[in-house]
Parts: C-alpha cells; sequence; structure tokens
C-alpha cells in the first residue's frame, strides 16, 4: 500500500501513507512535507526490493494510491488540491472523521488531474504490474 491518509511515501515518486514514497514533480522538500520524516519513504531502491523479494516467491506487487479520500498528507504538501469542507456556513469543518475537512480531492480543481497524471505515470515506471489500486472509498461527498 503506497498511500493510507497521514504520511506522504517519498522519493520514489509517489505519494501519501503511513508507509512512503514521492512525486515527480514535486520538489523534495515539498513531498517530505507530508511524510513523517525524510526518513519514513520508500527509496526507489527499497521498491525494487521489494518487488524482487515478491517476484521470486511468485507474489505480484500491487500498487495502491487511496483516493479521491484518505488525502490527508497530500494537504500538508499541497493544500490547493484538497477540497474545503463547510459545515453550518464555516470552512474547515470536520464534518466526516477527525480529518475530514483535509482528506478529500477537490474535482474542480486542476492539479490535481495533472499531479494524478504524473503520479501514475511514475507509478507505471516503477512497478510491472498491468494493475494498480486507486482505493475509491469512505469519501463524504457533502464536501463537494
Amino acid at each position: 500500500m503506497l498511500t493510507s491518509d497521514k504520511s506522504i511515501v517519498g522519493s520514489v515518486r509517489l505519494i501519501e501513507s503511513c508507509y512512503s514514497i514521492g512525486v515527480a514533480s514535486a520538489p523534495i522538500v515539498t513531498v517530505y512535507q507530508g511524510a513523517f520524516t525524510p526518513n519514513h519513504v520508500y527509496t526507489p531502491t527499497d521498491v525494487s526490493d521489494v518487488i524482487e523479494h515478491a517476484r521470486l516467491r511468485g507474489i505480484r506487487v500491487i500498487p495502491e494510491i487511496d483516493t479521491p479520500g484518505h488525502t490527508y498528507s497530500w494537504h500538508k504538501a499541497m493544500p490547493e488540491l484538497i477540497t474545503v469542507c463547510w459545515a453550518n456556513g464555516k470552512p474547515h469543518q470536520a464534518i466526516y472523521g477527525t480529518q475530514g475537512e483535509m482528506e478529500i480531492f477537490n474535482p474542480i480543481e486542476p492539479r490535481v488531474y495533472s499531479t494524478m497524471d504524473s503520479l501514475l505515470r511514475e507509478v507505471k515506471s516503477r512497478f510491472p504490474s498491468n494493475f494498480i489500486h486507486l482505493g475509491m472509498d469512505e469519501v463524504y461527498d457533502k464536501c463537494w
């Protein structure tokens, strides 16, 4: 799993998780803003090692990038990509979970699509699998 809501997974140039990777188009300093620390990222070597370890055991590694919800760490690195949730006439309201106000992509922000395009191209270049998991669950659509 490359994503899980709380930190960006860093220098492989992917995004978002308690496990960690990064985005090719984003400066490393920006990517690390979404990780717990610069040490909490998978390096390209780490990813290659996991893929090879799995391959030798007949296991396919399928990357997962949780979207459009569970993107709290993206808010840390690229807040402009995240929807501002309103409740009772006030912005940034946690109306769904503790980070609900800062964890859903903004579908009308064009940079969401260009960032995801860059990210998916990077993932495709790093993983031999023809599959990817994009999450697509637990989105509080009232924020939209």
